[in-house]
């Protein structure tokens, strides 16, 4: 029950805003649905997804840790992608792409003890593309550098900045 809710939650919050090129593609609608739960159910594992809209993630990279805060992120585009022999060897019998869009991030400062002004577009180090591959009869979705990010922020923030 919880994994649904969390599912109908991002889902409400990850519109998906390219009707018009799935269309193109002649994307059928539950092709749309499964492509949107996967990639929501690998992006839930990652974000932490608050009331407000926004969306909060901890970067580690090394030793070095940075937290971010995301707004207005969606999956942007969903797009079929064609595939080769070589993907039909290795059981991958369906992919596509769902492009990851996002108004602004913000980083936490820790030596201002503050979040920075919100900056245009999404963080650089975070996934643009979620790929959405059905191999032997199940869906499966992963994201480059993924496994780089946690969800939510660690204790390290002063409580009035949380």
């Amino acid at each position: 029950m919880k994994r649904a809710f969390l599912t109908a939650l991002l889902l409400s919050i990850f519109p998906l805003a390219a009707q018009e090129a799935t269309e193109a593609s002649k994307m059928r609608l539950t092709e749309q649905r499964e492509v949107m739960s996967a990639s929501t159910a690998l992006l839930a594992g990652t974000l932490d997804i608050r009331q407000d809209g926004t969306a909060r993630a901890t970067h580690q990279l090394g030793s070095f840790s940075t937290r971010i805060e995301f707004k207005d992120l969606t999956v942007h585009e969903i797009t079929k992608v064609p595939l080769t022999e070589a993907d039909a060897a290795k059981g991958i019998t369906r992919r596509y792409h769902a492009k990851l869009a996002c108004k602004a991030h913000r980083i936490w400062d820790g030596p201002m003890v503050a979040w920075s002004e919100w900056r245009e577009n999404g963080y650089g180090f975070f996934p643009s593309t979620v790929v959405v591959e059905e191999v032997n009869g199940t869906l499966q979705a992963s994201a480059k550098r993924i496994k780089d990010f946690s969800p939510g922020i660690d204790g390290a923030m002063t409580a009035s900045a949380k």
